[in-house]
């Protein structure tokens, strides 16, 4: 060895060095702490998960790596019997490039997240990489090099996650590069000037030595990393329910009754055999738990006791000004983009529980009035406080279980217009269906009395302009459901499944009665929309590989499983839990009504043309069918606040049932405003106190919300601190893993409800058995999916070839 080589510590302050590289690593592995593991895999904050995931292959591997580092680096470095020990660095260095490297590399979407600059110094860095390994394989003087590439190989990594949140991205890509000299240098100073040249043969090695402390050290490293490497999907899921459980037991809220004044009289026989129309006696200790007319539960009950100005600034119409959309951006994520079913679908799903009870009536008894500027106002009605006094409390005229009600109904006498007749004029045991295949339409203007029946007919007669009115679809959520196509949509489907089981219910089991029948059938089916929104739909909106498995397992695990139930669960659908849900934005400007083919036969304006009668009209002439095909590959909107559509802030499309307007009405609803102002009047946390409600670290800046600065730039006009962003404007603004088409804390607070709802409800726990719901029942649930039931009705729909594909996602042919 050469001079320079064998350079003793007399010369050179190798502790300088040592406290160096030990002062890098233990940041890479606080930054790794910090940012990674002190998160909940529910509520990661990096924008993007599956990048995330691979990176975290390399701090992991830092972990595994520090032990042995601070064991055998002084051996190294001090002293002089150190060349059987270097093929533990090679064999660790090889082990965390293999598993780490080639996957990072091959993430979409990494350029677009952290800038330009940012992607290419991570692409320099491997190209370095690459270039001293081969130099290592071919020269002799390249084993400091090794060790210090080894040494600093998580550390650009952990330090672009660090820095991601608090620096813009064009800083991060100028940090990296900093980073990037400052690593070759120190690669540099090692080998060439600390004593860690070429280790030569003739240095001795110390007699007797064996090399199996050598070749145990390498195994066991290489099944450690191997281990954390393949078996990191079971750890991160571990973790996550871990979390959730954890977000379920702090979410709670006070009982919609109180339990020392609930009446609890023996339950009959229908009531603890089959659901009740309004939801009661779900929970046979308080039968009043998640019934119709019951109040809104809260995470923070104590928000609800001080009333908000809907009048405060910034003016809600401000608000949706400053936020209307520039360019409508589809839902696209990493796996695909999201389809126009999909934003149907949960729209449909929201009304299962959700029925405020308010009207958009310039003459409801209580109106704000939004002021426009011009001496004019758009109106919106007050929430009717609850009569029993409860702060910030209102009823939901619908059922919070997850039971099917928007099908169903939530009342008897409205329940038992949407049944067949028979002979005897007894109810059957179906729903009424035209022959065409649509369902029978009724003016709203009437209701049923002392169960007297309503004025129904089939097809266009009477549509519109007649007496009493226009004529809207028949449903268990009239006249909500004809608010837009997409909602007749799904009750067409559902009507048609509840009838094609109770045939199939009727032919296996003979001796059931028409009651029994109805009821039988409107227990699976409720569970079939309750599965399919799981298992599908909240799967596929967060369709990282955990996040997925996550959801199924919940069905697959807790479903029927009476160990599950929680009877002493004070369930109610939550206030924080509506909010989420108010999605606007992912209602798309345009829809195209394509034919069998796909070929586009029509363009629309889905808020203008779609909504209310005109969706009634449409469907009525295209039909169910082309309109399933339609709405598998026309897009979703993403959840933006910039993309809200403009038809909806100048909204008219309630005008044919409005009959009163005052003089000084604006003659419009702004649909992005008036959702602002409801949340005001429900008196709804900010965005920072729901996330801490749910287990959320507050944020300290409103920089900290998104990586998007046109969304930072825009929440800094309207609000003063991040403590002031209303949450439903700050939810949406997030950045969110690229896999999926919600954000974090959104799925954060609606998480416990939708899990609640499950484990509440003994119709899913206990008493999801084949004594209820049949053995059919049961074995249809465990295998059926949303395509069978839209290609068993309406088998003309050309749907995707592969029946597990996404059906949530565009529809390719």
């Amino acid at each position: 060895m050469n001079a320079t080589g064998r350079a003793s510590p007399g010369r050179v302050p190798l502790w300088l060095g040592a406290v160096v590289l030990a002062a890098l690593h233990a940041l890479g592995i606080y930054a790794y702490v910090t940012r990674n593991v002190l998160k909940h895999v529910w509520l990661w904050d990096n924008p993007d998960y599956m990048l995330y995931l691979y990176a975290a292959y390399f701090h992991l591997h830092m972990i595994a790596l520090a032990g042995h580092l601070y064991v055998w680096g002084p051996y190294l470095i001090l002293r002089r019997y150190r060349a059987r020990w270097w093929s533990l660095y090679y064999v660790s260095f090889a082990s965390a490039y293999v598993f780490t490297v080639i996957p990072l590399l091959s993430v979409q979407r990494v350029a677009a997240l952290y800038g330009a600059l940012a992607y290419r110094v991570i692409a320099v860095y491997a190209l370095l990489l690459l270039l001293y390994v081969a130099r290592s394989l071919v020269w002799s003087r390249a084993r400091a090099t090794m060790v210090a590439l080894h040494v600093f190989s998580g550390f650009p990594m952990a330090a672009l996650f660090f820095l991601s949140r608090s620096l813009p991205r064009p800083e991060v890509g100028a940090v990296l590069g900093a980073i990037l000299i400052l690593h070759v240098g120190a690669a540099w100073y090692l080998e060439r000037r600390a004593g860690l040249g070429e280790v030569t043969p003739a240095e001795p090695v110390r007699a007797g030595g064996s090399l199996m402390r050598v070749r145990v050290a390498n195994a066991v490293l290489v099944v450690v990393i191997a281990a954390v490497t393949l078996l990191n999907f079971q750890f991160n899921l571990l973790y996550g329910r871990h979390i959730l459980l954890g977000i379920l037991d702090k979410a709670a809220y006070p009982p919609p009754v109180d339990p020392r004044t609930a009446t609890t009289p023996a339950p009959t026989r229908d009531q603890l055999r089959f659901r009740s129309t309004d939801g009661s006696w779900n929970n046979l200790e308080h039968p009043e738990i998640g019934r119709a007319g019951t109040p809104l539960g809260r995470y923070l009950p104590a928000v609800a006791a001080t009333p908000q100005d809907v009048y405060r600034e910034p003016s809600v119409l401000k608000v949706s000004e400053l936020l209307k959309q520039k360019q409508f951006i589809p839902a696209a994520t990493s796996n695909g983009t999201i389809n126009a079913l999909a934003f149907a679908w949960v729209n449909f799903f929201v009304h299962d529980f959700y029925a405020r009870g308010t009207e958009f009536s310039r003459a409801a008894t209580g109106q704000y009035k939004l002021p426009v500027g011009d001496g004019t106002f758009v109106y919106m009605s007050k929430l009717p406080e609850y009569p029993e006094g409860k702060a910030g409390s209102h009823r939901s005229g619908a059922t919070h279980w997850f039971d099917g009600s928007q099908v169903y109904g939530s009342d008897e006498a409205w329940a038992q217009q949407l049944r067949t007749r028979t002979d005897s004029g007894t109810p059957g045991a179906k729903l009424r269906v035209c022959d065409d295949g649509l369902l029978p339409k009724y003016r709203p203007g009437q209701r049923p009395r002392a169960g007297g029946p309503l004025d129904l007919f089939c097809g266009a007669e009477g549509g519109g302009g007649s007496r009493g009115g226009p004529a809207v679809f028949l449903t268990g959520d009239s006249p909500r459901s004809s608010l837009h196509i997409g909602l007749l949509l799904f009750h067409h489907l559902w009507a048609h499944e509840h009838n094609y089981i109770v045939d199939q219910l009727a032919a296996r089991y003979p001796a059931m009665t028409n009651e029994e029948l109805y009821r039988t059938a409107r227990l699976i089916v409720a569970a079939e929309i309750a599965k399919v929104h799981t298992v599908e739909w909240t799967a596929q909106m967060t369709s990282d590989p955990v996040s997925a498995e996550f959801v199924r397992r919940i069905w697959d695990t807790r479903v029927g499983d009476p160990k599950s139930y929680r009877p002493d669960r004070a369930f109610a659908v939550s206030e924080e839990f509506l909010a989420s849900y108010v999605l606007h934005e992912i209602v798309p400007p345009e829809f195209s009504i394509v034919d069998s083919a796909g070929r586009e036969v029509e363009r629309l304006a889905f808020v203008q043309d779609l909504f209310g009668l005109g969706g009634q009209q449409k469907l009525e002439q295209y039909g169910p069918a082309r309109l399933f095909d339609s709405f598998g590959r026309n897009p979703m909107g993403l959840i933006y606040p910039f993309n809200v559509s403009d038809q909806f802030r100048r909204f008219r499309g309630f005008e044919p049932l409005v009959r009163t307007h005052p003089p000084d009405d604006a003659g419009y609803l702004d649909l992005a405003a008036i959702p602002l102002a409801r949340e005001r009047d429900a008196r709804v946390p900010t965005y920072n106190d729901v996330r801490e409600a749910v287990n959320e670290p507050r944020l300290k800046s409103i920089d900290e919300i998104s990586s998007d600065p046109d969304v930072v730039a825009a929440l800094k006009e309207l609000y003063k601190s991040v403590d002031d962003i209303e949450y439903g404007v700050g939810f949406k603004a997030e950045s969110r893993p690229s896999s999926w088409a919600l954000t974090t804390t959104q799925v954060a607070t609606f998480l416990p409800v939708v899990v609640y709802r499950l484990l509440a409800d003994r119709f899913y726990t206990k008493d999801y058995r084949p004594e209820i719901y049949t053995q059919y029942g049961i074995d249809r649930l465990r295998t059926v999916k949303l395509y069978d039931i839209i290609k068993q009705h309406f088998p003309s729909v050309v749907l995707p070839p592969d029946r597990n594909a996404r059906i949530f996602f565009m529809w390719r042919r």
